[in-house]
């Protein structure tokens, strides 16, 4: 898929998926990141139900 800024338009035409490109991945550093996520607990997250959506329809695959 394409790396440019209208990847997103090809979520919306109804691609699968989108691939954005990073501009620097140096431009975040270790401390910022573990500052970002001091408060996440992972196995609190993992036991989150999943969000319902009324109306959803139910996701096939589409690589049959």
């Amino acid at each position: 898929m394409s790396h440019s800024a209208g990847s997103g338009d090809v979520l919306a035409r109804g691609g699968i998926r989108a691939t954005y490109a990073v501009r620097d991945e140096k431009s975040i550093t270790q401390k910022k990141w573990d500052e970002m996520f001091a408060d996440f607990d992972p196995e609190a997250f993992q036991k989150k139900e999943p969000v319902k959506v009324e109306g959803a329809k139910k996701e096939i695959s589409r690589s049959r």
